[in-house]
């Protein structure tokens, strides 16, 4: 499966059940922070979408802990990516 592909189908399933994920990692996954912004008129918004954006400021208001989201986004990534390829 390409690159493109990989992210694709990781949009499709964050968009689908964005609400089942830490906030902080959705935080990490830029285009879907885009898209779960650009879509806060719509009236499926519930207090889940309320809980995600008051985290959502914290994190924007500290940027330490966007670096340290980052970071351990990239490592968890990595490590899976690791364990995949021995297991093959």
């Amino acid at each position: 499966m390409s690159e493109e592909n990989k992210q694709g189908y990781k949009q499709t399933i964050l968009r689908k059940d964005w609400d089942s994920f830490s906030p902080y990692y959705v935080w990490t996954q830029t285009d879907f922070r885009l898209w779960f912004e650009a879509n806060q008129a719509q009236e499926k918004w519930n207090d889940e979408y309320v809980r995600f954006q008051e985290v959502f400021k914290k994190i924007e208001a500290d940027p330490k802990l966007q670096d340290d989201l980052m970071e351990w986004t990239d490592a968890l990534k990595q490590f899976y990516e690791f364990r995949l390829t021995c297991s093959l």
